[in-house]
Parts: C-alpha cells; structure tokens; sequence
C-alpha cells in the first residue's frame, strides 16, 4: 500500500519509507518541487539586481553549479519542444535564451532552497546532499575540461550529464533524508 508516503504528500514532503516501485517514486517526484541551493538562490537574486546587464551564458554559469537547479530548468523548457523547434534544447544557456531572461527571472522566483526543506532533519542530512553536490560539480568541472581538451562541440551537454549523474542520490538525500542516512549507514 503507497497510502503511507501519498497521505503526506505536499510540495515540501519528506519520504519516511521507499515508495513501492519506480512509477510511484516518478509520481511522487513528478509533483515535488524542488529545492536549490541557498548560493544559487542568492547568486540569480543578485543577477536580476544586474538584469540590465546580465547575459544567458551569465546565469547559465549559476544554474550549472546546482544539478537541482538545472534539472528545474531544463524540465521548465521541455513544453516548448516541438512547437516550432527543429532541434531540442540540451543546455542551459539554450533554456534561457529560449524563454528569455526576464521570463527566466520571473519564472523562477522565492524557490525553495536545500537548507530550508532539511531545517529540523538530522544535521548529517544536509551534509550529505551537500557532499553529493560538491561530487557532481567536481564531476561536471572534469567533464568540461575534458570536453574542452577533446574540442567537442557539445561541451555543455557533457557538463549537465555529469553534473546530473547522480541525482537520484541527491534527491533521495533532499526527500527521504531517513532513508539517505540509513543507506549511507549500510556503505560504512
């Protein structure tokens, strides 16, 4: 029975116990909204300080710093797939040019942050999901070096992937931070 984590559903819920399967976990995570880092938070308030002056590739830099950010994003410019597009858009920076950046900025507005949602959980909480960032930035900053030594052309997309590699991880630490510290009980 799913009862259990659907009676306390909501858009800041926290996971107690594993849902019963995968399409149960898509559901859940389909409507959760999710948090950001309080830096990337803080760092797009300050660009939209500087709208004026601001470009894509500036807060493209921002959003890819924060796999949860970036997963916002991206999944923000998936409606416009296939309107009039002949290409799909794999990159940050493509996002926000596709959408605008005043749009950009007004769509994306008094997110929830990390900090916020694990406030009151155990303390090793976020030291884990912050941990698990700071391993897909490190990967995302490899894979872009790597990117730019091979001359690839899609050296964004390979950033995104590696800084996306593990967010099942990362949402399991942010959703389910019981669960999280369990697991990572069991790897020690």
């Amino acid at each position: 029975d799913n009862g259990d984590w659907r009676s306390t559903f909501g858009t800041m819920a926290m996971l107690n116990q594993p849902p019963q399967d995968i399409e149960s976990w898509i559901d859940f995570f389909s409507k959760a909204e999710l948090p950001v880092l309080k830096k990337t938070l803080r760092q797009l308030e300050e660009a939209r300080a500087r709208i004026d002056h601001i470009s894509g590739r500036d807060i493209a830099t921002i959003v890819l710093q924060d796999p949860l950010m970036s997963i916002r994003v991206l999944a923000y410019i998936q409606p416009f797939r296939g309107r009039s597009l002949q290409n799909d858009i794999t990159t940050i920076a493509g996002a926000v040019m596709m959408s605008g950046i005043v749009p950009f900025f007004r769509r994306f507005t008094e997110l929830p942050t990390i900090e916020e949602k694990l406030k009151g959980q155990d303390p090793h909480a976020l030291l884990g999901v912050l941990q698990i960032i700071r391993r897909a930035q490190r990967a995302a900053d490899y894979a872009q070096e790597w990117a730019i030594w091979r001359h690839d052309m899609n050296m964004e997309e390979i950033r995104i992937a590696a800084l996306l590699h593990d967010l099942a991880e990362t949402l399991v630490w942010c959703f389910a931070p019981k669960l999280g510290l369990a697991i990572h009980g069991q790897q020690v």
